[in-house]
C-alpha cells in the first residue's frame, strides 16, 4: 500500500504544477521551456495512472 501512496502522491504534485502551466498558458504567459515541461509533465502523470492502475 504504501508504494501506491507514494504514486499517489507524485500524481498530485503533477497535476498541481500541470495547472499552474495551463493557467498561465490561457493567460499567454508561457515561456518555451515551460511548454515543454507541461507535455512531459503530462506525459509522467499518464505513466503514473497507469502504474497505479496496475497495482490496483
Amino acid at each position: 500500500m504504501r508504494k501506491i501512496d507514494k504514486l499517489k502522491h507524485n500524481r498530485y504534485e503533477i497535476e498541481m504544477k500541470i495547472i499552474d502551466l495551463n493557467s498561465k498558458q490561457s493567460r499567454n504567459i508561457l515561456s518555451k521551456k515551460e511548454q515543454d515541461e507541461l507535455v512531459i509533465l503530462k506525459e509522467k502523470k499518464e505513466k503514473l495512472d497507469k502504474k497505479i492502475k496496475e497495482l490496483l
